[in-house]
This record gives structure tokens, C-alpha cells and sequence, in this order.
């Protein structure tokens, strides 16, 4: 029999034709005993026979059966094949957990290292967003460098900038006029997240900082300043989906 014989695997009803060299050249350790003096010694179905119905009559066609999922396995065999992930299951992670236990089963380690690689890709790619509390102090009171006037959040694209309150903070003697600003860029003129006025002691709110939103832009940053004011903000920063009160259900 050739180095390189055709063979018929039959996983779970559905029959795969392959070559010897595709199935030693894997690694797969599973397929490696099967075709080796290992296989050799087993009797019935597990041995990979030379024909279905048992005949080692060398030039036969060489069979194994698999009683495992024919879906599962047709993605072992496109990765044998390329030595890559089928696009589908790369982006799948429940094919991925599929296939990662059919690695197993198969003791295929490079096949199991794919998954996991993977598995972690499309974790680190899913929808997230994070929760923020910070203060931000009035520009007027700052004398060193003009670093020290903003505050940076790191937006990135796909992601926003979510306020869920900007409150002038309590106790501090406010100026006549107060403004909360956010810009993308230092040199562009800010866009009002708080803007109000001191009247008779109390402050009048011509725009609320609850609900204001800001994407990244070009920078994937949004910059904050105050002015006449100092500020607590709490906000989110993510995808849209994940933060409550754009797409992610409330508690």
C-alpha cells in the first residue's frame, strides 16, 4: 500500500475521504496510533481497515469509523487540510468549545491551541463598557502647566462617552457663569456638557450633563475642562449595548 493512500472515515453516519498523509502529517495523536502499530493490533470498526467489509487484501481502500458529531469533525478536517481555522468557527465561539472538545478527543494539541487562541480573540473583542466617577477642578484655579486643566478619557472607536451626572461640587463658591466642556481635540472648541449661571445664590442649569454623549472621534479620546466650577462627574465609557440607559437593560 502506498505512503499516501486514500481513506474513508466515517464519523457519525457521514463519510469523509481523506489521505493517510493528512491524517499522520496533523499530529493528531488519536489518528497516529489508529494508522500506526497501535491500529494495527485493534480488531473490527476502530481499525483502520483496507475495506468496509473487513478485507485486508492489500490496494483496498482503508476505513475508519468515528462515532463522533460529522459537523464537529468536517471542521478537524478543513483545519488539517489549510492549517487554519475555518473562517465560520473562528467566529463562533460556541463552534469553537465544540471543536476544542473534538481536539481533545483526538488528542490534536495544535488543533486545541487554535481554539483557545481564538476563543481568547473573540473574548477580548466583545462589547464592553466601564464605569467612571472622577473630579474635575475649576481651570481658574489651576497655576501650573496646562496639562493640569483637563481631564483625558480614552474613547475607542465603536465605543462612547456616556455622562450619567456632571454636578457642580457642593460647598465650593461658584463664578457667575460655570461650563463643563468635552472636545476630541485640545484646540477645538468644547462642546457644553454643563452650562448654567449663579442667580441669587442658586444656579440655573441651561444644560443638564445627564444623558450627554460623545464618540472618540479621530483621536479615540474625549477631553474634559471646567470652568467656574469645580465637578463630580459619573459617566460610562464603552460600547452602546453595554451601558445602561443606551442599550444595556437597567438592574
Amino acid at each position: 500500500m502506498s505512503s499516501d493512500s486514500v481513506i474513508i472515515i466515517d464519523a457519525g453516519g457521514r463519510t469523509f475521504k481523506t489521505s493517510t498523509t493528512t491524517l499522520e502529517a496533523s499530529g493528531a495523536g488519536y489518528f497516529e496510533a489508529l494508522l500506526g502499530e497501535t491500529g494495527r493490533k485493534l480488531r473490527g470498526k476502530k481499525r483502520a481497515r483496507v475495506s468496509a467489509d473487513g478485507d485486508d487484501a492489500p490496494g483496498g481502500q482503508r476505513e475508519i469509523f468515528l462515532d463522533r458529531d460529522p459537523d464537529v469533525f468536517a471542521d478537524v478536517l478543513r483545519f488539517m487540510r489549510a492549517n487554519r481555522l475555518p473562517a465560520a468557527a473562528a467566529a463562533d465561539a460556541h463552534r469553537l468549545e465544540d471543536l476544542r472538545t473534538e481536539a481533545e478527543f483526538l488528542c490534536y494539541e495544535a488543533l486545541v491551541a487554535a481554539c483557545d487562541e481564538a476563543l481568547e480573540a473573540l473574548e477580548r473583542a466583545r462589547p464592553t463598557a466601564r464605569f467612571l466617577t472622577f473630579k474635575i477642578e475649576n481651570k481658574r484655579n489651576i497655576d501650573d502647566d496646562e496639562s493640569g486643566l483637563y481631564v483625558s478619557i480614552d474613547v475607542p472607536k465603536g465605543q462612547v462617552f456616556f455622562v450619567v451626572s456632571a454636578e457642580p461640587y457642593a460647598g465650593q463658591r461658584r463664578e457667575n457663569t460655570y461650563i463643563l466642556g468635552a472636545a476630541n481635540r485640545l484646540e477645538d472648541h468644547p462642546a457644553f456638557v454643563v452650562r448654567g449661571r449663579v442667580s441669587n445664590e442658586e444656579y440655573e442649569r441651561q444644560r443638564p450633563g445627564a444623558g450627554f454623549t460623545f464618540s472618540g472621534g479621530a483621536t479615540e479620546k474625549v477631553h474634559l475642562c471646567a470652568d467656574g466650577a469645580d465637578f463630580w462627574v459619573v459617566a460610562w465609557v464603552g460600547h452602546p449595548s453595554k451601558i445602561p440607559g443606551l442599550g444595556a437593560p437597567r438592574d
